[in-house]
């Protein structure tokens, strides 16, 4: 363990990014025991990271301290912290028909899908699915002009592992992929490629609202991947910049799953 003596009875070790982790302090006995972590060290950390991504709010900046510095911190903790601070991102008031139901889509109650009603049905499907269709068809002349084109749709992983009390969500991903697949067919012909994605659940910064977040809930995602930690928009970026290169023009009607080995496909 490599130990910095910071006191006589108060050392600190380093991880692998040289961020200081959680102090430890050895007795006179000579037994190291962990020493609590400061708000301090944590503010510290957060106002570091909060130069380099402005825009993260709570999700994604506990993140960034859990899995880059290492920290054993809660999403509720860092709240507190970056509330006390006034460092929590305030969120705008979308007026805008479009806007209004894609805050609708994030902040979804579970439940049967016999008690979801019609207006919450439909809350989803043109954000999901009927959004999707139009872009397409506004895209498709240029490309079949040009003879090339690249689509990616997204979908999510949810559809492969059949999450319960989300129908409507499960069923409009699993329309993406349907439409995936069948539009590939329509428009191979036009030298047009058509794939999609499938994300785990990711921090976004339409999820940055304390209210619609269960600790409980994230760590048992975290818990099944095979790498254990918070899905970001970054990690998507190589699988959508590969997708829209040359290098993928002989893909085509595929879903490729990005969760980190959450849903195996």
């Amino acid at each position: 363990m490599n130990l910095l003596k910071v006191s006589p009875s108060t050392y600190y070790y380093k991880g692998k990014s040289g961020v200081r982790k959680q102090g430890v302090s050895r007795s006179n006995d000579g037994i190291i025991t962990a020493a609590p972590l400061s708000d301090e060290e944590v503010l510290r950390e957060i106002k570091k990271y909060r130069k380099q991504f402005p825009t993260y709010g709570v999700p994604r900046m506990t993140a960034l301290l859990k899995h880059k510095s290492n920290m054993k911190v809660n999403h509720k903790r860092v709240y507190r912290i970056m509330k006390e601070n006034h460092l929590v991102l305030k969120r705008k008031r979308f007026k805008t028909k479009r806007t209004r139901a894609r805050k609708a889509f994030a902040t979804l109650d579970t439940k049967p899908f016999y008690e979801i009603t019609v207006k919450e049905w439909d809350d989803v499907m043109p954000v999901n699915l009927k959004g999707i269709f139009l872009c397409s068809k506004a895209v498709y002349p240029q490309m079949k002009k040009q003879g090339k084109g690249k689509i990616i749709n997204i979908s999510s992983g949810v559809f492969f592992k059949g999450l319960p009390l989300f129908l409507h969500y499960v069923t409009s991903k699993g329309g993406v992929i349907g439409m995936t697949r069948a539009m590939a067919r329509e428009v191979g012909d036009d030298g047009i490629c058509i794939n999609a994605i499938a994300p785990g659940y990711t921090v976004t910064k339409v999820m940055e609202d304390d209210s619609i977040h269960d600790e409980a809930f994230i760590n048992a995602v975290v818990g099944s991947r095979c790498f254990k930690r918070h899905e970001l928009p970054e990690d998507l970026t190589g699988t959508i910049v590969f997708l829209a290169s040359d290098d993928s023009d002989f893909i085509t009607g595929q879903t490729i799953v990005v969760d980190r080995g959450g849903t195996m496909h």
